[in-house]
């Protein structure tokens, strides 16, 4: 992800800079993030970067953390709508 730096861009300026579709852009940052390459994305710099020192990486850790927890949380409240059968017991 050579389009990366440790300054942060937005979603729309890096499809434009890569030819990608949004889609496809997203799919590749995800990649990257599995190879291990620290993107980094939040609210106060307004993009993807790719992070500066490791206590940038760790925030980017706890809100992935905290965002995956939310939506199990809600995922587990709608557990029994309607009393359909769940899938709970494959969580544990």
């Amino acid at each position: 992800m050579t389009y990366l730096s440790d300054k942060p861009k937005s979603r729309a300026t890096l499809v434009n800079e890569t030819g990608l579709s949004d889609r496809e852009l997203r799919r590749e940052i995800e990649n990257a993030r599995h190879r291990g390459v620290p993107i980094v994305s939040n609210n106060t710099k307004g993009g993807y970067h790719i992070a500066s020192d490791l206590a940038e990486i760790q925030a980017f850790r706890y809100d992935c953390i905290s965002r995956a927890t939310k939506l199990l949380n809600m995922a587990r409240a709608n557990y029994t709508i309607d009393g359909q059968i769940g899938i709970e017991s494959s969580w544990r």
